[in-house]
């Protein structure tokens, strides 16, 4: 089995380095978006060619919808470890229209002020650990996806297995557990907020553990 992570929006591979840790690993494979400059379908074709036989896809947030969407389109993908993500970022089974509309605005107007404010959002706990962990690079086309993915309505081949935190503040997990009832195999919820891995990064490490 091949392990592969997927970070979440406005951040690499740095993000995981608590649960890393946790789970007694090292720096382990990441696939990064960030700086792709090309179409979400782009990275998705390009990825899933690359994939090897027998991987999970371990995603967080934006992370966790383009694991699926990976999935989708690759037989090599046998599991999806979601982390505080819903099926639908935005919508019935996410966060307000209004809400998603307001902050890309702000992100196009005041980068650097409206990363702040995410940081927050993420982690009232951790934002100022998580802050500086955050992509300089502009991230409009990302946000982008975020929002336009929605694999509410998919049939997966492959398990998947779901996280939400009960706190989230980006994914409000009455809804999100919703929309994923008749696609993901478990549904866990913990006490935390949007960064779970970095709040619990033990209980999360174990969490992976039971569905690996």
């Amino acid at each position: 089995m091949t392990r592969l992570w997927v970070p979440g929006w406005q951040f690499g591979a740095e993000v995981f380095e608590p649960l890393w840790q946790a789970m007694g690993d090292e720096a382990q494979p990441t696939l990064s978006y960030a700086e792709f400059t090309g179409s979400r379908e782009e990275w998705l074709e390009t990825t899933a060619a690359k994939l090897p036989a027998d991987t999970t896809l371990v995603g967080w947030s934006l992370g966790a919808l383009l694991a699926c969407e990976l999935a989708l389109r690759s037989s090599q993908v046998t599991k999806v470890l979601v982390m505080n993500s819903s099926s639908h970022f935005v919508g019935r089974y996410g966060m307000q229209d209004h809400f998603a509309r307001d902050f890309a605005s702000y992100y196009k107007k005041d980068a650097v002020h409206t990363r702040k404010r995410f940081s927050r959002l993420v982690s009232s706990i951790n934002a100022f650990k998580l802050l500086p962990l955050m992509l300089d690079s502009d991230q409009s086309d990302h946000l982008s996806w975020l929002y336009q993915i929605d694999v509410s309505r998919s049939k997966f081949s492959c398990p998947i297995h779901v996280l939400l935190a009960e706190a989230d503040q980006l994914v409000p997990v009455f809804p999100a557990s919703t929309g994923w009832q008749n696609i993901a195999e478990s549904i866990t919820t913990m006490p935390g907020e949007h960064a779970l891995l970095w709040q619990n990064p033990d209980a999360v490490a174990r969490w992976i553990g039971m569905h690996e």
